[in-house]
């Protein structure tokens, strides 16, 4: 079960087009049915209603979810909505050296700044359930470890360093036979 988000309004910021909204609405769903805080925008449509959405959105995908899930396409590609949430969560990792945008393909359209070496689920070998379950195991991870992506790295607490271990001398006989 998710624990509180700390200093992120969600835990997962969804990007997607909208001729991808079934597989963005099942894996959102999946998430937050598990307890984690999800921003979708179907969700959002009161707090979405009347606001300037260009500023709005790229403060969301920037500095208000601890990841951006991109469902990644020849729509998504082709959209300038998606390109403006992109930009957002690019902007964001460029500040951080931790992995923000978690990349889930559904085909091979090549999306300019998600570079070929960046590691991504893809939905043509995996279902919506094992993405929603990988995107669950790496949240739990992070916030179990105290993790805050979105800012600078906290100084872990001095700890005294442990003094070695007294060496030992001692008849060890070992075979020096291998099988």
């Amino acid at each position: 079960m998710a624990t509180d988000s700390g200093e992120f309004e969600f835990d997962f910021a969804v990007s997607f087009a909208g001729e991808d909204r079934p597989t963005a609405e099942q894996f959102s769903k999946l998430v937050k049915a598990q307890g984690f805080s999800v921003f979708y925008d179907f969700w959002n449509k009161a707090d979405l209603w009347g606001r300037n959405l260009y500023p709005h959105l790229a403060e969301i995908y920037s500095k208000k979810a601890r990841f951006c899930v991109m469902f990644i396409s020849a729509a998504y590609a082709s959209k300038a909505w998606t390109r403006h949430e992109m930009q957002a969560a690019q902007e964001r990792a460029f500040r951080e050296h931790e992995a923000y945008i978690l990349p889930v393909r559904l085909d091979d359209t090549a999306i300019p700044g998600i570079g070929e070496t960046v590691a991504y689920l893809d939905l043509r070998r995996e279902t919506i359930d094992e993405v929603a379950a990988t995107a669950i195991e790496k949240i739990t991870a992070v916030k179990s470890r105290g993790a805050t992506t979105g800012g600078p790295a906290k100084a872990a607490p001095a700890v005294k360093p442990a003094a070695p271990a007294p060496l030992r001398a001692g008849n060890l006989n070992i075979k020096k036979q291998f099988t």
